[in-house]
């Protein structure tokens, strides 16, 4: 488990590109803004697994041993940008890099500040004393790096905010946020959230969670500053910022020649009238207007001993929209008819596929978990556990939420906002 935490987006996005790989061998791509139109999926995926691989507490990838592709030293970074050149022991501040490809290929860098990949990063450091700052800045075959520093000071008797910025891990383009420790407060505390993409939230707790999918994809990857200013009964307030970042594996997909629409979802349907229903966010990151046109659904059975069943429909008959606006957002009704499903299904899997105004295929793909009856209990796989607190909070989750059926992310983010 310890490992899976640590690489997790390691996985991610080796998982992705060997995806887009297989589909490569299946088609080509329209225009690329990107060199890795240039380059074959194997190369694509070690470059990620070693970009990706780094972690807090260990030094960035020595170009000189990766052996799957040469590296040269370039000129990206013009200046690099300290939002204060002496900070407080505790208090956090940002760094940002200007960087430019001589050869015009801006969306293809990638940057990384201390342990922390994106641009800008929020920093935060305790002690006194020089602190070092690396800067490296890379492409697919290019390195750049510098070095910079800030003093550290000791500064008393004043509000801290400690603020943790990591993505969900049960939702891939969603993040997750908490105030893990605050100094200098008293009584009733209230957080007022800024997600950085003009999102904002108030809540009673240290903790929220926002969904990043909508954002525009037009390089490697995206970062976002969030803020939060917490304030008690005294008005005593402070303020703390992180910085969260995101590959673009949808974008990444699109330069390679397997264009993949970005989408957001329920895994668990809901059942009325017979049918099974779930929301539907699909965002559109191309320039030009795109349309699904067919879906192959698969249903795996309750039942390991039987085999799956796939079946062919239009995108219509699934979904309540199936065309989005260039760069827009589509929130559609995804709807599996009684008659569609087979008795005894427990997983489905939707596979939907389309193209843009000018030809270039798109294709996006959902996991569905489907509640299980009583009479699929009889499979040995989903025997229930008899945990009485458990099912105390499984209770309560249901009256609180309303539904009939709660998941395990839903259980744990009432856990997380103190409401179980």
């Amino acid at each position: 488990m310890d490992f899976l935490k640590k690489h997790r987006w390691t996985l991610l996005i080796a998982g992705s590109v060997a995806l887009i790989g297989l589909v490569l061998i299946l088609r080509g791509g329209g225009e690329k803004e990107s060199a890795l139109a240039e380059k074959d999926p194997a190369s694509a995926m070690n470059f990620y697994m070693n970009l990706f691989s780094s972690s807090a507490g260990q030094s960035d990838i020595d170009p000189s041993k990766i052996e799957t592709f040469e590296v040269e030293r370039k000129d990206f970074i013009k200046k690099v940008h300290l939002e204060k050149e002496t900070v407080c022991s505790g208090d956090d501040f940002e760094v940002k890099v200007d960087a430019r490809d001589p050869d015009g290929r801006d969306k293809d860098l990638i940057f990384k500040v201390a342990e922390k990949v994106g641009n800008p990063v929020i920093l935060k450091y305790y002690g006194e004393g020089t602190q070092d700052i690396v800067v490296t800045v890379r492409d697919y075959k290019r390195i750049d790096t510098k070095t910079v520093s800030v003093n550290i000071v000791k500064c008393p008797d004043r509000p801290l905010v400690y603020l943790k910025a990591a993505p969900h891990p049960m939702r891939p383009e969603e993040g997750e946020f908490e105030v893990i420790k605050l100094e200098g407060f008293s009584g009733k505390t209230r957080f007022s959230w800024d997600f950085g993409d003009g999102t904002t939230k108030k809540t009673d707790t240290g903790y929220a969670t926002h969904n990043y999918f909508a954002r525009d994809q037009k390089r490697f990857h995206s970062t976002f500053t969030i803020k939060v200013t917490v304030t008690d009964e005294k008005n005593t307030s402070a303020t703390a910022r992180a910085t969260i970042d995101f590959p673009n594996v949808q974008w990444i997909s699109s330069q390679m020649g397997a264009a993949t629409i970005p989408m957001v979802y329920n895994r668990f349907p809901v059942k009325k009238d017979g049918a099974y229903t779930v929301d539907v966010n699909m965002k559109n990151i191309h320039n030009e207007s795109l349309s699904l046109g067919d879906a192959e659904v698969e249903y795996v059975s309750c039942d390991g001993e039987r085999p799956s069943e796939t079946r062919a429909y239009g995108a219509g008959a699934l979904l309540s929209q199936t065309s989005i606006a260039r760069n827009a957002v589509a929130n559609a009704t995804l709807t599996l008819a009684g008659g569609m499903m087979p008795k005894s299904t427990c997983n489905v899997t939707i596979k939907l596929k389309g193209s843009t105004q000018s030809g270039t295929s798109v294709n996006a793909t959902m996991y569905l978990t489907i509640p299980v009856s009583n009479e699929d209990r009889k499979y040995k796989k989903h025997q229930v556990i008899d945990d009485p607190e458990l099912d105390r909070k499984v209770q309560k989750a249901k009256k609180l939420l309303g539904k009939d059926f709660v998941t395990v992310d839903e259980l744990r983010t009432l856990e997380k906002e103190g409401k179980l």
